[in-house]
């Protein structure tokens, strides 16, 4: 009931100054419309100053108007007027045409804004994509997996540099997959998802055992070529089956199909 009454006051506060704007113009008194718009009606009140609305002139009345109030006519008023009053652009001040010609510029205006909206939005969401990805990066890329990774390295006694930059010499590597190593290292999954840190670990290990066996400074026994070949297939099939569209390290390609037969 309250938000009622007040609609209905704001209304007659308007009617009231339109009014009193109507007995000026038919007594012939004159206003300062220096900085105000000359509509009967002004949705624009208030704002007259706001550079963004978009100001015209009229030569006949010499009044400035803001578009929006200027275009408060009815289908006839617009079709009378269309031949008779000719504006022009506050800003550069040349001539825009008639009633009609504003309109339609207008209109070829807001198509255009709505295209611009469009793209934007688009613009917008693309960003958003772009935002996400990066906080993905950034997750792992300074998050708690990394961290724990980190530190899992020192309890090994890895070198963080050969780690980082890929360039891991033979001790490094047996560390890493062999004895703790695989357990240790994939703990730092942990936060990822225990079904990851279980893959990895089961890889690391199986790849362990490889390793345990090309880097035997003797000769290999017949049980142990077997093994080799055994655990290289296992290592291949694991690797492929997890990791379909990924490209498998050609020592273990080699291994998996190149195992020399005891």
């Amino acid at each position: 009931m309250l938000e009622n009454m007040e609609h209905t006051f704001i209304i007659m506060k308007k009617a009231l100054k339109i009014v009193k704007k109507s007995t000026k113009i038919q007594s012939g008194e004159s206003e300062d419309n220096e900085g105000k718009c000359g509509g009967t009606f002004c949705s624009g009140e208030g704002l007259s100053k706001d550079h963004t609305l978009l100001w015209l002139y009229c030569n006949e009345c010499r009044k400035w108007y803001h578009t929006a109030c200027l275009l408060l006519f009815t289908d006839q008023e617009i079709s009378e007027a269309s031949n008779s009053l000719h504006y022009k652009c506050s800003n550069c001040k040349q001539e825009i045409g008639t009633i009609q010609t504003i309109i339609s510029t207008l209109e070829r205006k807001v198509s255009q804004i709505q295209r611009n909206v469009i793209d934007q939005r688009e613009m917008y969401e693309a960003l958003q994509i772009q935002l996400k990805e990066q906080e993905n990066l950034i997750k792992f890329g300074h998050g708690p997996a990394v961290l724990a990774l980190e530190l899992s390295l020192d309890d090994l006694q890895i070198d963080r540099l050969a780690y980082h930059s890929g360039t891991f010499v033979g001790n490094h590597v047996h560390k890493m997959v062999t004895g703790a190593g695989p357990k240790k290292l994939t703990e730092a999954l942990a936060v990822v998802g225990a079904n990851r840190q279980a893959i990895y670990e089961a890889l690391f290990s199986v790849l362990g055992k490889i390793h345990s066996i090309i880097t035997a400074k003797r000769f290999l026994s017949r049980d142990e070529v077997s093994t080799l070949k055994l655990n290289c297939e296992s290592f291949g099939t694991m690797f492929l089956k997890q990791f379909p569209s990924a490209t498998i390290i050609p020592k273990i390609q080699n291994g998996t199909v190149h195992t020399i037969e005891p």
